[in-house]
């Protein structure tokens, strides 16, 4: 039972970011930073979907009239389940 509602939450994440990364919520945190979560399920690699949301940080803080700034990026990849779930903090300087 436990696995069926992890599996249905997974799910419901994954529905939130398409095959190819166009536009993801981007989170502004309380200390200044900007936060974007995905989860992509046609990956076993984080270093695509890693790419492709720091550009997307890159054109946000462009945007701003900004630099962007790596504050951290943490990949998890699940072989068993084939997909990979990225998470960027960062900063427009």
């Amino acid at each position: 039972m436990k696995k069926a509602v992890w599996l249905m939450s997974l799910l419901f994440l994954i529905s939130g970011c398409s095959a190819t990364v166009e536009k993801s919520a981007v989170e502004e945190q309380k200390d200044g930073t900007f936060k974007i979560d995905c989860i992509k399920e046609n990956e076993w690699s984080g270093a695509f979907l890693s790419s492709e949301l720091i550009r997307e940080a890159e054109e946000f803080c462009l945007n701003k009239g900004k630099k962007f700034e790596r504050v951290e990026l943490k990949s998890e990849n699940d072989g068993r389940f084939n997909y990979t779930n990225v998470h960027l903090i960062f900063k427009c300087n």
